[in-house]
């Protein structure tokens, strides 16, 4: 019954037939981590990683921890998915660094860290917990010019890579 309703489908919507998974494949990955890019890892010290990073990880090439050190996973996952927060995502990264457009703004002041000390991380930590997720919108750190700079999105282009396909897995 399952077959014939596979070929039906197929016919009626122009797309092939999945053929039925009688393994069963168990597949393995990960469906939450953040980068620095987001407000809550950067806040806990991850000043580091980016997604490109992430992704390289997953696919198990070694990258730098945070504290410095290299880290590989043994085994490569077979899916995965960075999951950033989209609010004032890179923001904190791009406040500190010398010379982005968000550097400049008064209102990016408060996430610059000036040592990289564990209070100055609290401080950026508590300013972005109490203003940035808290608060209104900051509408100087969501502007088009800070939002599409050249380069933001850099390291997640030049590492973009494709997962196996994973076959469709049928039901009991």
């Amino acid at each position: 019954m399952r077959t014939l309703l596979g070929i039906v489908l197929s016919i009626v919507t122009g797309l092939p037939a999945l053929a039925a998974n009688p393994d069963r494949d168990a597949y393995f990955g990960e469906t939450h981590v953040h980068t620095s890019w987001s407000l809550d890892a950067f806040a806990i010290g991850n000043l580091l990683t980016n997604p490109g990073d992430a992704y390289k990880y997953f696919k198990g090439e070694p990258i730098k921890h945070p504290l410095g050190f290299d880290v590989k996973i043994d085994t490569p996952l077979d899916w995965a998915g960075v999951t950033d927060h989209s609010e004032y995502a890179g923001v904190v990264n791009l406040a500190n660094e010398p010379g982005s457009p968000v550097s400049k703004l008064p209102q990016a002041q408060s996430l610059i860290l000036k040592a990289r000390t564990k209070e100055e991380m609290e401080r950026v930590a508590l300013y972005a917990i109490n203003t940035l997720a808290s608060g209104p919108p900051v509408k100087a750190l969501m502007a088009p010019e800070i939002v599409n700079f050249p380069g933001w999105f850099a390291c997640s282009a030049s590492s973009t890579f494709r997962f196996q396909t994973v076959p469709a897995i049928s039901g009991p």
